[in-house]
């Protein structure tokens, strides 16, 4: 019981570090981005139709105060990253790795990789106003990105092989050889250069959030007897 106990607590520690500070990064970084889409989005709805007062206070009638959006945020980002955090905690545990603080970097380095970098390529992260393919198509094609990618390092780390590799690299192009959902090619008016920013912004976040966490979960194992030895490593 104290093991698992142990075990909770260091994804428990873990995610909320990484879920406060990407928070805080995206609340100060990537939200004002995101308001500022919704106002070239709204001048495009403006523009395409005449909007009478009453759909107007319908609009303003569902607002959400900044206060209440960013507690949403908040609680949804640390719930995240509680769930990442638990998952790392877990995967570590189960190969004997991140047994101190510097594999447990490398480690949160390689979440992000799994987690965000290779989904982005494909799915790059979308603002307000932008055009987008089907949701089920594109949650569909994140998770078999993530899951490949992380059966891509775990073969790699657990056998060190040149064949180990090589199945890992087709683990990791699968998806990309499959093909990431389209998008329809329609105007958007958010501008580019705001894309960009918004799409730069949101990985920095994600890279510096996850390691975080994973330099949390390395400590917090060294710290708690959570560490055992094994021939697996990344580094």
């Amino acid at each position: 019981m104290n093991y698992f106990r142990s075990l909770f607590l260091t994804a428990l520690l873990a995610g909320l570090a990484g879920g406060i500070l990407s928070s805080a990064a995206n609340i100060t970084l990537t939200v004002p981005l995101i308001l500022k889409a919704e106002v070239f989005e709204r001048e495009a709805d403006h523009k395409a139709e005449a909007l009478t007062s009453s759909s107007e206070q319908h609009d303003h009638e569902h607002e959400a105060p900044a206060e209440a959006r960013d507690l949403l945020t908040l609680i949804a980002t640390l719930l995240a990253y509680i769930g990442f955090a638990l998952l790392l905690t877990v995967s570590a545990d189960m190969l004997g790795m991140m047994n101190d603080w510097r594999s447990g970097f490398v480690g949160g380095l390689a979440g992000f990789v799994v987690f965000s970098l290779l989904p982005a390529l494909g799915l790059p992260p979308e603002l307000p106003g932008m055009p987008a393919a089907a949701l089920e198509a594109r949650q569909l094609w994140w998770l078999g990105t993530a899951a490949s990618a992380a059966a891509a390092i775990v073969i790699s780390v657990r056998f060190k092989r040149m064949e180990a590799y090589a199945v890992g690299l087709l683990f990791v192009f699968l998806p990309f050889a499959l093909g990431a959902p389209v998008a329809p090619k329609v105007a958007t008016p958010v501008p580019r250069e705001l894309y960009r920013e918004f799409v730069l912004h949101t990985l920095v976040v994600s890279l510096m959030s996850w390691a975080l966490v994973g330099l949390c979960v390395g400590w917090l194992r060294s710290r708690s007897g959570l560490e055992r030895p094994s021939a697996a490593t990344f580094y």
